[in-house]
């Protein structure tokens, strides 16, 4: 039975403080899959105990106040109270590390930060790569939320996309986690794979109604440069669904997954009612994360940091002491366009009221002639709270967003 135990500050959070949310990267893998572009370091064994206390320290001196780097971050950060709210471990295959390592970096993190009466704690996982032990073990130190990257359930695509599990391994884990006592855990799937099938998608719709997971991420396969993948297109040796298979394959997935009671609130993450992703919520509603480890990403107070994504030089620095993050130079313009077009990955949209309180102008001030185009094609949808994509218009969202940042760099 998982274990519940008080992890906040004293006191209930202030009204007044902000909600932050803190990403965790680790980046060993056992194996990179053909299609991976993500920052990992597979066969890096020997890489993580002096990785986990690296990122320990970089916790603990969180900002570094001494630095160029962090100076303007230090002064946000002290002047404002924060109180997290959400944690995500992600990687990676975080599941390789030992359960007591996991624990270690949890508690480094409530040492540093306020967190909230109930935070949302995610650690994903790939099959195969954790024990009932392991489990029993996160979930005692406040893990209530797993990521289980599955990808199919299907052993031929499994294997074709260089994948360590099998169907078995993703079954057997599920039960795992259930029997361990987890009450929210995320399936992983990819929507258009080399030699992909309607029969291998109706058949992961049955494995998901079967399993019944509180939540489901399903994305399309995104050709990524420098991954195996790529180079095999490149050489006219693999082949991948057209355009209209995935819209068609996009269409049958949305609505098998509605008919099993979830709900589409981003356009490739389900989930049942009160299950939507807290912490990735913050990614497309603009609000601020911290991101510790190697090439881990931050966005705190309209600004977006990286670490730096060598292993060796953020370990080495970490030890002598030097922050490993860096401020990315971008206008006022990139952030506006950023959080829009974050904003419209969301199924209800933009927030009219919440863009305009923060930017000081409504949203479709930004490029008023294509969202009215949009708008009158049946793209887009403008009511007086929120703009939104349409189902039709999620599929040539790239081509309306690139018209309205042209619209807007012109004018």
């Amino acid at each position: 039975m998982m274990m519940k135990t008080d992890y906040t500050c004293e006191g209930a959070p202030a009204s007044a403080e902000r909600s932050l949310g803190l990403y965790i990267h680790i980046p060993f893998c056992l194996e990179r899959c053909y299609y991976c572009d993500f920052l990992t370091f597979p066969h890096a064994e020997r890489f993580h105990a002096p990785y986990v206390e690296a990122l320990k320290k970089e916790i603990r001196c969180f900002p570094f106040p001494y630095t160029q780097k962090e100076g303007a971050m230090s002064e946000a950060f002290s002047a404002t109270s924060f109180c997290v709210d959400s944690v995500y471990i992600g990687g990676g295959t975080p599941t390789l590390l030992p359960a007591a390592s996991l624990r270690e970096i949890l508690d480094t993190l409530r040492e540093r930060f306020c967190f909230s009466p109930s935070p949302e704690i995610t650690v994903e996982a790939n099959p195969g790569t954790f024990s009932s032990k392991d489990i029993q073990d996160l979930l005692d130190a406040g893990v209530n939320r797993v990521s289980l990257g599955v990808q199919s359930f299907s052993d031929p695509l499994l294997a074709r996309i260089g994948r360590t599990h099998t169907k078995a391994q993703v079954e057997e884990d599920i039960a795992l986690l259930r029997d361990a006592g987890l009450t929210n855990l995320n399936l992983d799937l990819i929507l258009g794979l080399p030699g992909q099938t309607t029969e291998d998608i109706q058949h992961d719709l049955s494995a998901l109604k079967r399993w019944h997971p509180e939540h489901v991420s399903w994305y399309s396969l995104i050709l990524e440069e420098k991954t195996y993948f790529h180079y095999l297109v490149q050489k006219g040796r693999l082949a991948l669904p057209d355009d209209e298979m995935l819209v068609n394959w996009l269409t049958y997935v949305v609505r098998g997954l509605q008919e099993q009671g979830y709900d589409r609130y981003e356009i490739s993450n389900f989930a049942k009612l009160g299950y939507a992703s807290r912490h990735n919520l913050k990614y497309w509603s603009a609000k601020d994360y911290l991101g510790f480890g190697v090439g881990a990403a931050s966005y705190f107070q309209g600004e977006r940091y990286r670490n730096t994504d060598g292993i060796h030089a953020y370990v080495d620095g970490i030890t002598a002491g030097t922050s490993p993050r860096a401020l990315i130079a971008r206008t006022c313009e990139d952030d506006l366009f950023e959080q829009i077009m974050m904003g419209l990955r969301k199924i209800a949209g933009m927030d009219r009221a919440a863009f305009l309180t923060r930017n000081g102008s409504d949203v479709t001030a930004f490029a008023p002639h294509t969202i009215r185009q949009a708008c009158a094609k049946g793209l887009m949808t403008l009511t007086p709270s929120h703009l939104a994509f349409t189902e039709k218009g999620f599929f040539i969202q790239n081509d309306v967003l690139s018209d309205m940042l042209l619209e807007h760099e012109e004018n």
